[in-house]
C-alpha cells in the first residue's frame, strides 16, 4: 500500500467534530460535511491519528481502456465527435436481429 506522505496534497485541515467515538464495529459518523456514498483509502500512523483519502474506483473494462493508450485516445476522439456533431445517422440495424 502506499503512504501516506506519497499522496499528500494539502495540509490546511478543519475540524469536521470535535469529539467523535467509534462504536462497537470501529464506524465513526462524521457527519453532513463528507459526501455520502463516497469511497475512502483510510491511513493510520504511529499515533492513532486518522486521514482519509477520496479514491475512485474503475471498472476493470474501464481500467482497460484506461491503460491502453491507442484506445484511450480512440474514445477520446469519439468522444470529440460526439461533442461537435460529426456523427451520421445509418439508420436502424432492426433487420439483423432474429
Amino acid at each position: 500500500m502506499p503512504t501516506f506522505a506519497a499522496s499528500w496534497q494539502d495540509t490546511n485541515f478543519q475540524t469536521l467534530k470535535e469529539n467523535a467515538s467509534a462504536d462497537t464495529k470501529g464506524r465513526v459518523a462524521l457527519g453532513k460535511n463528507v459526501a455520502a456514498n463516497k469511497r475512502y483509502r483510510a491511513y493510520m500512523n504511529e499515533h492513532g491519528q486518522i486521514l482519509l483519502d477520496p479514491i475512485l474506483e474503475v471498472s476493470e473494462r474501464e481500467f482497460h481502456l484506461l491503460a491502453d493508450p491507442v484506445k484511450l485516445e480512440a474514445w477520446k476522439k469519439a468522444n470529440e465527435d460526439v461533442e461537435h456533431g460529426r456523427l451520421q445517422e445509418k439508420g436502424t440495424f432492426s433487420s439483423y436481429v432474429e
